[in-house]
């Protein structure tokens, strides 16, 4: 069509070129697309973000991935088997993060032009401003130094030297504090339908900055001065300005299965089938009697809810490391099976579980008690609130009761406070450990928490001691590494291939396995 129209109108056009001097104007727009749109204003690109923001990163394969290596959840099948048994391609191997890599920087950009036009419209660019800080704050926890400065600018760096993550952090705590100075400043709600999270509720994105402000400065806190009272402190006022309640969460939620769109842990799980119930995470639920051991236990082979005893009595909790390769044949929990449970950008539980942490870091023990009873509750009530979001097509969960919350206030009182009185820190992460588990994108947290207690203690062994992870796999299966639990993720192929300073930085990718990243103590 576009041909034939320059065919046509060619002689008019030739006709008029002793005319006027538009002639080659005129051409040009004559075979533009006008429904091609190369440009869009910034609010029309903040659902965009959104969207991959939660599909592709906080819960794409990172977090699945890092599920498997934290042990919340366990695999049986496929790549995800591969990483459980710590095969060195699907640990160290530049492909592995590859969808994800570019994913993020995708992000990255989009978050950085919006920003950028912007200006004179302080809530787009606080939200702008949120998702740049999230998804770099993602790209180098996982990936350590990485292009951040020169990142995405093609025209002036075809090949984006590595920045330090220090210097990185330090950009993305400034661009917080950007974000919390213009949706300070908001008059206005140029969001609405275009927000898919809050519809454009200047207060509640404020209340996501300071939670990720809160999350961040924990990040940062062993490197900045080992947990320092100040820092602390910091955490402290910033958890209480964010959230208040579960219906504060900073989550993306989902159509399901039979609608237009799904959890995207549900999608992976639904099209492959590579996970199973960890017994990793099965004893330690069962160790404080918690009730979601029980609420959560399903046939592998029929989607159908059978409870604990059941599991137990027939062995089908999923070995971490040392399972079968099969399908269908170990238990699994609702989260697979939970295609509208939302992705969690930032949590309620989350900030309270690190207000926590920040009071018995300053010793504040029975402050940090009351704090770790309400965050242990907030998990509990977001596990119900996943689970009941699931669809039936795949699961018949006829048989599990709703948790009784007060008997779970009674079960923290009996079995969840004597261990943190025994050792308040340990008590506060495995509960958050628990907590993050589940179909809402947040075992890249527990991630970056499991890295923290590595440079806490002292040593991958002690983390692995602390936490009770049974992976008989983080030990003895290289010659170039004692370790072979993975300190960070390798970064992506497309670029491992194409950009010097990737490739260079990224060697023979063995380095996932030997070096931690620098807010955990390493030196990039």
């Amino acid at each position: 069509m576009k041909k034939y129209i320059s065919k046509a109108i060619l002689p008019i056009a030739l006709a008029f070129a002793g005319f006027t001097s538009c002639s080659e104007d005129l051409m040009d727009d004559i075979n533009k697309n006008k429904d091609n749109i190369l440009d869009a204003p910034a609010a029309f690109m903040i659902p965009d973000v959104l969207l991959r923001t939660s599909q592709n990163v906080v819960g794409g394969d990172i977090n699945t991935y890092t599920s498997v290596i934290v042990e919340q959840n366990a695999a049986c099948y496929g790549q995800l088997y591969n990483c459980d048994r710590r095969e060195g391609s699907d640990i160290y191997g530049s492909t592995v993060y590859n969808n994800i890599w570019g994913g993020i920087y995708r992000n990255i950009n989009n978050a950085r032009i919006i920003i950028k036009k912007s200006e004179n419209d302080p809530l787009c660019k606080g939200v702008g401003e949120i998702l740049l800080a999230l998804n770099g704050a993602i790209a180098t926890d996982i990936f350590g130094d990485t292009p951040w400065s020169q990142a995405c600018d093609i025209d002036n760096y075809p090949s984006p030297a590595l920045d330090k993550q220090e210097a990185i952090y330090a950009d993305i705590m400034k661009t917080l504090d950007d974000a919390i100075a213009d949706l300070s400043n908001v008059k206005s709600n140029t969001l609405a339908s275009k927000d898919f999270i809050y519809n454009g509720n200047a207060a509640s994105w404020l209340k996501t900055a300071y939670a990720l402000k809160a999350r961040y400065t924990m990040r940062l806190a062993f490197r900045n001065g080992k947990y320092s009272s100040a820092d602390m402190q910091k955490v402290i006022d910033y958890v209480d300005k964010s959230y208040t309640s579960i219906s504060d969460n900073c989550s993306l939620f989902y159509d399901g299965y039979e609608a237009t769109s799904m959890n995207p842990f549900f999608d992976f799980f639904i099209s492959r089938e590579y996970l199973g119930y960890s017994k990793s995470l099965l004893d330690k639920l069962m160790a404080r009697e918690d009730p979601r051991a029980d609420k959560e236990a399903f046939e592998g082979y029929d989607w159908c809810y059978v409870g604990l005893d059941y599991m137990l009595e027939n062995e089908l909790a999923c070995p971490n490391g040392t399972a079968d390769e099969v399908q269908e044949a170990y238990a699994i929990t609702s989260f697979m099976c939970a295609d509208k449970a939302p992705i969690h950008f930032a949590s309620y539980h989350e900030v309270l579980f690190l207000k926590a942490e920040a009071l018995v870091r300053m010793n504040k023990i029975e402050d940090a008690k009351a704090v770790l009873k309400k965050a242990y509750l907030a998990g509990i009530e977001n596990a119900e609130q996943s689970y009941y979001l699931i669809g039936c097509q795949y699961c018949d969960n006829s048989g599990a009761d709703p948790i009784d919350m007060a008997a779970a206030g009674d079960t923290f009182d009996a079995k969840v406070a004597p261990l943190f009185d025994a050792n308040p820190l340990q008590e506060v992460m495995i509960e958050k450990y628990i907590a993050m588990w589940g179909a809402n994108g947040e075992s890249i947290e527990t991630y970056a928490d499991v890295r923290r207690m590595i440079a806490d203690l002292g040593s991958v062994d002690k983390m692995i001691a602390f936490y009770g992870l049974q992976n008989p796999n983080n030990k003895g299966k290289y010659s170039f590494s004692e370790n072979a639990f993975p300190l960070r993720g390798p970064y992506g192929s497309g670029d491992v291939t194409t950009n010097p300073n990737i490739q260079e930085a990224y060697g023979n990718g063995q380095y996932v396995l030997t070096e931690n990243v620098w807010w955990a103590g390493g030196n990039r």
